[in-house]
């Protein structure tokens, strides 16, 4: 059983908390969560607005929609205009019509896919997870940085960097 001892701030609508799990304090996270700015207490995802979601929570459901192969919460995650780059400027696809084509089939024909998140960063709007996809290539780790752009709950922009 792990102990959480912490602290909690809340400033304005969301609330911080600094975390130091278990008895090595070295493992420390800081996390946003929302709050309602009218009664203090917390939102869940079915209270929030897409403008109130968190970047990271975005990213969280995308990853998860990724990794059951769901492709409608996939999509659904994404802005209708949004573009997925090779960094730094090469677009792969644009619009939920071609990521809807693309990652169905991927999904269709690599049940096994899976993403791991070894290290994820957020600063304002942005995500950055190191990220880890097996399933793609036979008996191969694939290792990629992607960084997700969020705007009013949804991702605009991703750029992988390889």
């Amino acid at each position: 059983m792990r102990k959480i001892f912490g602290l909690v701030l809340i400033i304005s609508n969301a609330m911080f908390c600094s975390t130091h799990a278990g008895e090595d304090t070295s493992e420390k996270s800081i996390v946003s969560v929302p709050v309602s700015p009218k009664t203090g207490e917390i939102l869940t995802g079915e209270q929030l607005t897409d403008e109130q979601m968190p970047p990271e929570i975005v990213v969280q459901a995308q990853l998860e929609a990724y990794n059951k192969g769901d492709i409608d919460a996939f999509v659904n995650t994404y802005a209708k205009d949004v573009k997925i780059y090779n960094h730094p400027n090469s677009i792969l696809y644009s619009g939920h019509d071609r990521i809807r084509k693309v990652y169905g089939e991927l999904f269709k024909t690599h049940p096994d896919l899976n993403v791991t998140i070894q290290r994820r960063i957020v600063q304002g709007n942005f995500v950055i997870d190191h990220e880890l996809a097996v399933g793609l290539v036979e008996n191969k780790t694939i290792t990629v940085a992607a960084v997700y752009e969020v705007i009013r709950g949804k991702i605009q922009n991703v750029w992988f960097i390889q």
